[in-house]
């Protein structure tokens, strides 16, 4: 955050090294990722990017959270995946009045039907939450965005904004391309 707001850019025009990079582990994959992470916050109706965030791989996801809850207006619910589940997310939730969707994490201490129940209560929140996965593999896949290519996290950060502009774009011609051909029907 120090870096974006006093516009520091840690490109080195000599050498070519990007001195930003850091290394993080990803528990879920049990792997180490090198490089910057990527944040979307999704109007939950429509599927269009609010906001893109990149942080460093070493950031955790729950950090991100402050961020996008401060910084955009009228939040109704809050919907992510297990990675954003903690007490203090929780409580900050609560203290804004957000409705907390975040999915829960499934405790070794339950039974098998225990499990089978919990994520039947899970199933809206993943419906709401195929919306950014939805945006994420559209950003990957259509547009070829699969990795960050820039170097600093400043030049990251506008390159993915650039990248969200460009894929909401496409979302909102999309949805008007199949309502001129129901109308054509």
């Amino acid at each position: 955050q120090d870096i974006i707001n006093n516009e520091e850019d840690s490109y080195d025009h000599y050498n070519k090294i990007d001195t930003e990079v850091r290394i993080g582990y990803q528990s879920s994959k049990k792997q180490y990722t090198q490089g910057y992470k990527v944040h979307i916050a999704v109007d939950e109706e429509s599927g269009v990017i609010l906001k893109p965030q990149v942080t460093f791989a070493n950031t955790s996801d729950i950090d991100t959270v402050k961020g996008f809850v401060s910084d955009i207006d009228n939040i109704d619910s809050f919907y992510a995946d297990k990675a954003y589940k903690s007490k203090d997310i929780d409580d900050l939730l609560e203290s804004k009045n957000i409705k907390n969707m975040i999915c829960l994490k499934v405790k070794q201490t339950l039974t098998q039907e225990e499990i089978k129940l919990q994520r039947e209560d899970e199933k809206p929140k993943h419906k709401i939450r195929a919306k950014v996965e939805h945006r994420f593999a559209d950003i990957k896949t259509q547009m070829k965005q699969s990795s960050t290519r820039a170097i600093g996290l400043i030049r990251n950060s506008m390159s993915f904004t650039l990248t969200c502009l460009a894929s909401n774009l496409r979302l909102l011609a999309q949805r008007q391309m199949r309502q001129r051909m129901n109308i054509i029907r």
